[in-house]
């Protein structure tokens, strides 16, 4: 059966959803951490301001900040594996491969799939894959890996210039803010910086591991891109190499806080469409 009609039989939907709840998990988690520790960024900016002395209880909450940032990786990263084993389980089946040794290693059983999409409507991951008409039917299942790898690039690279900007920003607005009260150094530290710095943190850690993901996911690109042009280079084996590499990528890849996300999507899709159609003119169907 086709893939842009076996992607929207029950089983397939019911997968895709689960897929994105359990990414959801990390993704939440991270957007309210980053949202708290912007907020308290602002609170020690009027704290200052105002000279309210809420000094003490505002450098505790920065050490605690991280200590929360510290908790919740080894939580985000069993959340991530998991979601990159679901994937695996969504699309080998649709591109018609046998599942593969390492899926045996996690665990997964057809209720905690059904639990994991209770919920959420399926008709929304409904032709998840697009565009698949446009090319070879031996070749399409590089086209949804693709999609897969060009749709995460294009998402992060965003990422990547909004969190740089927003970094120089907050960065020389705490500098400023600090010359401003002519605060001592040590007294600049534990009123301005410390309570400032987990977010600038977060954003130095958003800029760089998308950075570093988005310069993986080019590679794949070009190698998909080369192999959907080509149907000698189209092989199983490669078909499994582009999916061990995305598997690594999404069980590693940095979660983007769905306050960019959610933001971004639609830039990122009118990104990846275009791609798509000036790819699908250098392929003879």
């Amino acid at each position: 059966m086709r893939i842009d009609v076996l992607q929207n039989e029950e089983g397939f939907l019911r997968l895709r959803a689960a897929i994105y709840r359990v990414y959801s998990r990390p993704k939440s988690g991270f957007t309210v951490l980053f949202i708290s520790t912007l907020a308290l960024a602002v609170v020690t900016t009027v704290n200052n301001l105002c000279d309210l002395h809420w000094d003490d209880v505002l450098g505790w909450l920065g050490v605690l900040a991280f200590l929360t940032d510290g908790l919740i990786r080894p939580w985000n990263a069993r959340a991530q594996g998991l979601g990159a084993s679901l994937s695996d389980r969504y699309d080998l089946p649709l591109y018609g491969q046998a599942a593969l040794p390492r899926q045996d290693a996690v665990q997964i059983t057809t209720q905690d799939i059904v639990g994991w999409a209770h919920g959420l409507p399926t008709d929304q991951f409904r032709n998840w894959y697009t565009h698949l008409d446009r090319f070879p039917v031996d070749r399409q299942p590089f086209v949804c890996q693709l999609q897969n790898s060009s749709w995460d690039q294009a998402l992060r690279q965003h990422v990547v210039w909004l969190s740089l900007v927003a970094l120089w920003v907050f960065s020389l607005g705490l500098l400023l803010l600090a010359g401003f009260m002519n605060l001592p150094f040590r007294e600049a530290l534990w009123k301005t910086f410390l309570p400032g710095v987990p977010f600038a943190f977060l954003l130095l850690r958003l800029h760089i591991d998308n950075r570093v993901s988005v310069a993986r996911l080019r590679l794949l690109n070009v190698t998909l891109e080369a192999q959907i042009k080509d149907p000698q280079l189209a092989t199983p084996a490669a078909l499994l190499e582009n999916q061990e590499a995305l598997y690594r990528h999404r069980q590693d890849a940095f979660p983007i806080p769905n306050l960019f996300k959610k933001q971004l999507d639609r830039a990122t899709a009118r990104e990846v469409e275009a791609s798509l159609q000036l790819l699908a003119r250098d392929v003879q169907i």
